[in-house]
């Protein structure tokens, strides 16, 4: 089974990146993602089997307390593989200080997880026609998206682009 774990965009965030989906599709064309396929990936752990699964669920349940409560997306943005983004201008030091333990929790683990820069985003196109304009025509708007729970999802290929089922989820600690 190939999976992730990652955030999921709370329902009340969906209308405004809905608007910058837009936006961008005006500009670059490409492929929109539905919006309940839109999520921050935190690690990507590709194909496990099931004993790995459990192990790597466990190291999830232990990170999800300390998560950080929020992101701020500030910046779209599109990359030479085609795709269309929104994230963080600037590093966000609490979120990229989490990722790596929980990274490194998967990895004491036996898990094979990417050792490449963690980068947040939300995904929000994909197979652009061309590149976003470096500076989009408008700022941004600021969106504070809130991280409320660290997801597992399973991930399938299909010929109108990925799948994705929500297996399991653990919330943060409340108050943290």
């Amino acid at each position: 089974m190939r999976v992730f774990f990652a955030c999921l965009p709370p329902a009340d965030c969906l209308p405004r990146l809905a608007q910058w989906q837009d936006a961008m599709h005006v500009l670059a064309g490409g492929r929109k993602l539905p919006l309940p396929q839109l999520h921050l990936t935190l690690a990507f752990l590709g194909e496990v089997g099931p004993l790995a699964l459990q192990r790597a669920a466990d190291c999830a349940e232990q990170a999800a307390a300390s998560l950080p409560d929020s992101l701020l997306l500030d910046s779209c943005g599109s990359w030479d593989s085609g795709i269309g983004w929104c994230g963080p201008a600037r590093s966000d030091a609490a979120l990229q200080a989490w990722v790596y333990r929980l990274r490194r929790a998967l990895r004491l683990e036996g898990l094979a997880v990417e050792n490449r820069p963690y980068q947040p985003h939300l995904t929000l196109l994909r197979k652009l026609q061309q590149a976003l304009p470096p500076q989009p025509p408008q700022p941004v708007p600021l969106l504070r998206l809130e991280l409320r729970e660290v997801a597992l999802i399973a991930s399938s290929r299909r010929a109108d682009g990925a799948g994705h089922l929500r297996l399991d989820g653990w919330r943060r600690a409340p108050g943290s």
